[in-house]
């Protein structure tokens, strides 16, 4: 089931199914055409859960991040990638609420502390938008780069985060 919402930045779109959210980007993302056709085929747990109520909850969560009375996501997420990418976005998932690493630190995380490329290549396979904050890594010398919802964004992100206390 597809959802789109609001948000200061643009539209998001998100997909749910009884696995869980499987979708949250903004609908300009790269590659989002070809994510949400991977999540669409992809099914395969005992989960149960409604996905109208689920995008009824990521609607409401991502208003309330954006009115920054929000810090957590707190949606079941289903979200669907290699062990590698798994990994990376487990590290994502860590980084506090205004605060940020660099690539080369996930990777040195990850035990693999030369493949911040990879990690790079995973954090931009990252189907959860805001929920799994790819946001928060930049480069090791403070400069933005490789965000899939547009640096502008990325820097809109940060910057809205930095300010609550």
């Amino acid at each position: 089931m597809l959802q789109k919402i609001k948000t200061p930045l643009g539209e998001m779109i998100a997909f749910a199914n009884s696995e869980g959210l499987c979708l949250l980007k903004f609908t300009d993302s790269a590659q989002v055409a070809q994510l949400l056709a991977e999540v669409q085929t992809i099914g395969t747990s005992d989960h149960r859960y409604d996905p109208q109520a689920i995008l009824k909850q990521t609607q409401i969560q991502v208003i309330e991040y954006f009115n920054q009375s929000r810090k957590t996501f707190t949606l079941p997420i289903n979200c669907y990638g290699s062990p590698f990418q798994q990994a990376a976005w487990n590290i994502l998932k860590k980084i506090p609420y205004g605060t940020t690493i660099s690539y080369q630190e996930q990777a040195i995380a990850l035990n693999k502390p030369t493949a911040y490329r990879a990690v790079g290549t995973a954090n931009g396979r990252n189907k959860m938008e805001l929920i799994i904050p790819c946001h928060r890594v930049i480069k090791k010398n403070n400069r933005l780069a490789g965000y899939a919802g547009k640096i502008w964004r990325k820097q809109y992100l940060l910057a809205l985060e930095k300010t609550v206390n």
